[in-house]
């Protein structure tokens, strides 16, 4: 909505801290009708330095998506399974990897 839609202008760019200085703003100034070089060379020169805003695409917000309830692998335990982290031979296994621990066995989606 800032780049594009319809608060790059006027007063819903106003309210939302977006407004830039008015060369900058595309349509504003026709540089094909300007005659003076001088003229011409510092508007050039103004928008090279400052850029230029894109035109505007749109000039109604966009409509608010609706927001998808997030699954995660935790949000449901009832979607969870146990199952055996196959372990290492205990003669290489790092230490505190030869014990039966809760951390042993992981969780998976059914």
């Amino acid at each position: 909505d800032l780049v594009f839609g319809f608060r790059q202008r006027g007063p819903p760019a106003v309210a939302a801290t977006n407004v830039f200085y008015y060369l900058t703003y595309d349509g504003v100034v026709d540089t094909r009708g300007i005659t003076d070089p001088v003229q011409r060379e510092a508007l050039e020169a103004q928008m090279q330095h400052f850029g230029q805003c894109p035109h505007q695409l749109f000039t109604k917000a966009h409509p608010v998506r609706k927001a998808r309830p997030s699954k995660s692998a935790l949000s449901d335990p009832q979607d969870l399974r146990e199952i055996p982290v196959p372990r290492a031979d205990p003669g290489r296994a790092p230490p505190g990897l030869t014990s039966t621990r809760l951390s042993d066995v992981a969780r998976v989606r059914r």
